[in-house]
């Protein structure tokens, strides 16, 4: 008798140590899924770059109501000074994202063409309502890169 209890009494712990050790990794494995992920947001040089950048961006572009303005080298001249495709082409600058509307209403948008990763990376950002960011998406070695500040 007493070795039947012992064997159903072992198989129970067994099982809960196997739910245990299997629910952590689990949660192990998103920590460790989101950092990998995180890596690429927000970085040090990235967010100087992106002062460099809002600075060069004119007051009529700041003040602008349009919801949601996308910058490229292509157009830059008409949102920023002068020089600003070598600036953008010299920092590695894919595109330049100003919203004038909530975040959230832009990402439920499916009208505003963005990018997958600048849609995940805008997720991440921290906001209010009303707030108004700049976001840039630099690309170096194949890989997308973004950084935000508040304007």
């Amino acid at each position: 008798m007493k070795k039947g209890f012992v064997f159903i009494e072992t198989l129970i712990v067994l099982v809960v140590l196997t739910v245990s050790i299997v629910s952590l990794y689990s949660l192990y494995i998103k920590i460790a899924s989101d950092i990998n992920a995180r890596r690429y947001y927000d970085n040090i040089n990235d967010l100087y770059k992106t002062d460099v950048v809002r600075d060069y961006i004119t007051q009529e572009t700041l003040e602008s109501t349009t919801n949601f303005i996308t910058i490229t080298p292509t157009n830059c001249n008409n949102y920023m000074e002068n020089g600003c495709r070598i600036i953008l082409e010299t920092l590695n600058i894919e595109n330049v994202y100003i919203n004038n509307d909530d975040i959230g209403v832009i990402l439920s948008s499916s009208s505003i063409p963005i990018k997958n990763s600048a849609r995940e990376y805008m997720k991440t950002i921290r906001r209010s309502n009303n707030t108004r960011f700049i976001i840039v998406n630099f690309k170096y070695n194949g890989k997308n890169y973004y950084a935000s500040l508040r304007i």
